[in-house]
């Protein structure tokens, strides 16, 4: 069996300058396995990603009815 070498998150976001391009909109890398049945880490970073939007859409929508009044 080969040995995987994967990179953290950490290093993921770094190699990827994340923090300096995406420094004014919100950004997650979510660890997690591309060979594991469980699905680790997958759920994790849908539940950010949603909880994203939908904060994104509740913004959206308050600022809409500021303008209504």
């Amino acid at each position: 069996l080969v040995a995987l070498q994967a990179m953290s998150a950490e290093e993921v976001s770094e190699a990827l300058e994340l923090e300096r391009i995406c420094a004014h909109r919100p950004w997650h890398v979510q660890a997690t396995s591309a060979i594991s049945a469980s699905g680790a880490g997958l759920y994790e970073g849908f539940d950010w990603l949603s909880s994203v939007i939908l904060r994104r859409i509740a913004e959206e929508a308050s600022s809409d009815s500021d303008v209504d009044d």
